[in-house]
């Protein structure tokens, strides 16, 4: 999903939710869940590969003009990237979510 693709579902009430996925604090996603599926955002159309940002900054900086009001900040337990077994007594653990205003 492009930038403008994204415009187009806000504008017309299917944006549900807005996620900045981070990946060890370097690398961060932006995934949006629009009608009940979520997609990775893109910077052109036909790419195969998501829109890496380099901080939350420059994601808010991306989504401006974004008629939407928050982004989670979603940061994964790094023992769940280890795989199942790694945190054998507990289970996995949930990703951290914390809202924030896409326009401070």
């Amino acid at each position: 999903m492009t930038l403008e693709q994204l415009m187009q579902a806000a504008d017309r009430g299917a944006l549900q939710d807005l996620d900045l996925l981070s990946h060890e604090g370097a690398v961060y996603l932006v995934e949006a869940l629009i009608e009940g599926s979520r997609h990775l955002l893109k910077q052109h159309e036909g790419d195969t590969r998501p829109w890496v940002f380099r901080s939350l900054h420059d994601a808010r900086t991306a989504l401006v003009e974004l008629p939407f009001q928050t982004i989670n900040l979603v940061h994964l337990n790094v023992c769940d990237e280890m795989g199942p077994d790694a945190l054998v007594t507990g289970g996995p653990q949930a990703a951290m979510r914390l809202p924030l205003p896409l326009h401070p």
